[in-house]
């Protein structure tokens, strides 16, 4: 999770960077009613891909741990559920607890999640270079649309950005992993009575 967080934390300064540089140098006053695209985002998009595989990590490790438990291997947060069925009393009832708790994140979790080619993390991992996003500036500021996380075209500047994006992602993240290690807990400790 510290990953994920550090990755977020550098797109954010990178987006700063952008904004102030192009400020300063008043570009955004020269361009009127124009918008211009920028290109070379390279590390705006590493960092977004980096990000997009810890955030995946952490949830793949979680599963991991936690299927210790039951002596089992669990490979993948996506295929959790699976990794610890037909499991036997006493811990079927937590081995239940913990996927309906799985099955609460998983829409949530698709652009992480999802087979084949649908995810985020898969075309990353597997395809192709996704991008953060392309660079659009105005005399109102800049924004980032489409990439990962297909951002939109802002109606105004006070849309959502990456940075705010990626915030909503680590916010839904936390909420997903204290749900699993809440869940685990009560549920291990009811077994254990």
């Amino acid at each position: 999770m510290a990953a994920a967080y550090y990755h977020a934390d550098r797109l954010k300064e990178i987006e700063s960077s952008v904004n102030a540089v192009l400020t300063s140098n008043g570009a955004r006053e020269r361009l009127a009613n124009s918008t211009m695209g920028l290109g070379c985002t390279r590390k705006m998009d590493i960092e977004y891909q980096a990000f997009v595989l810890a955030y995946r990590r952490c949830l793949d490790y979680l599963a991991r741990a936690i299927a210790c438990y039951f002596k089992r291997e669990a490979d993948s947060f996506r295929t959790f559920p699976k990794s610890i069925a037909n499991t036997k009393s006493p811990e079927a009832e937590v081995a239940t607890a913990l996927t309906q708790a799985h099955a609460r994140h998983v829409s949530q979790l698709a652009f992480v999640l999802a087979e084949g080619r649908k995810s985020v993390r898969n075309r990353i991992a597997h395809y192709e270079c996704v991008p953060a996003g392309c660079v659009n500036l105005t005399a109102q500021g800049f924004f980032l649309a489409g990439g990962g996380e297909e951002l939109p075209r802002p109606q105004n500047l006070n849309g959502v950005n990456l940075s705010q994006a990626l915030g909503d992602r680590l916010e839904y993240l936390h909420k997903c992993v204290d749900d699993m290690i809440d869940t685990f807990i009560q549920a291990a400790r009811i077994d254990q009575s």
